[in-house]
This record gives structure tokens, C-alpha cells and sequence, in this order.
């Protein structure tokens, strides 16, 4: 998919150069656009650790923009986690809550793959994928920093 990028952050760049894995920021910085030349309609994913790289790229929310807090909402009890959404909010973004990450029964993820017609499920995280794998028809289990070219 031509149109899909990794933001690069210079952050993140040093976090896993620090870690030895400069490897992996090249590769994904051949595919990647750095935070100051996503374009204005772009998607991104945004999270406390990223909005210092993001302000100083000049990368803001705006009234234009929608913040989706994807996650469980006990997170907003700490001002860490609830920082990006409140930073939406000040702008003017519009917000929605919708949980797309952890924690879903095996039930409900083969109704979502179901409901979703997908070709093929690749599990970002988890360890039941072996045991519960029934279902859910084609599942390609990566290693990390495995590349998976989207059909």
C-alpha cells in the first residue's frame, strides 16, 4: 500500500538506535516520512511519548482534526495517558472512544474478522494465538521487525 508511511520521529530514531536496532529505524525510514512532511490529511498515531517530537515538527491538532482514544478509558484516570486527548480537546478536535486495542475475547475478534471479511489477520500482540487460532481463518504470525507487504 503506497500510501501507507511509519513516522519516523526523531525520538523514536534515537530510542532504538540506543538500543542497538539502527537496522530497523533505516528500514523503516526507507518507507517512512518524518513527522514534519506528514501531510495534512494524514493518520497518525498519537501518544504522550510523541508530542514533543510532533510540536517541534509544527505537527498540531486543529479544530479540523478527530482523536479516536483507542484504549481503555481507566487510562484517562492518569494525566500521562489522558495528555494527548486533552491536548485534542483544547484544539477543538472532535473526539470519539473507540476500543481497538487489548483485551477482546477470542469471540469478539472472530466476529470482528468475520464482520470485517478479512483476508488475512496478523496479530500485533498476544499469546494465545496458537490455542485460539480456530476461526479465524488465514493468521500470519510475524517476527518482530518482520516486514509484511499489505495485498
Amino acid at each position: 500500500m503506497p500510501s501507507l508511511k511509519v513516522v519516523v520521529t526523531s525520538s523514536l530514531a534515537r530510542n532504538y538506535r540506543r538500543r542497538g536496532r539502527g537496522d530497523f529505524v533505516d528500514a523503516m525510514a526507507k518507507h517512512g516520512v518524518a513527522a514534519r512532511n506528514v501531510p495534512r490529511d494524514g493518520v497518525i498515531m498519537l501518544r504522550q511519548g510523541l508530542v514533543r517530537d510532533y510540536t517541534q515538527a509544527g505537527l498540531l491538532p486543529t479544530a479540523e482534526d478527530a482523536f479516536n482514544f483507542s484504549m481503555w478509558r481507566g487510562y484517562l484516570d492518569d494525566a500521562y495517558s489522558a495528555g494527548p486527548l486533552e491536548m485534542c480537546r483544547s484544539a477543538g478536535a472532535e473526539i470519539a472512544f473507540i476500543h481497538t486495542s487489548g483485551h477482546a475475547s477470542p469471540a469478539d475478534l472472530r466476529a470482528f474478522t468475520s464482520t470485517m471479511n478479512a483476508k488475512v489477520v496478523v496479530p500485533v500482540h498476544g499469546v494465545n494465538w496458537d490455542e485460539e487460532a480456530d476461526g479465524f481463518g488465514t493468521v500470519r504470525r510475524l517476527a518482530d521487525g518482520e516486514t509484511f507487504e499489505i495485498p
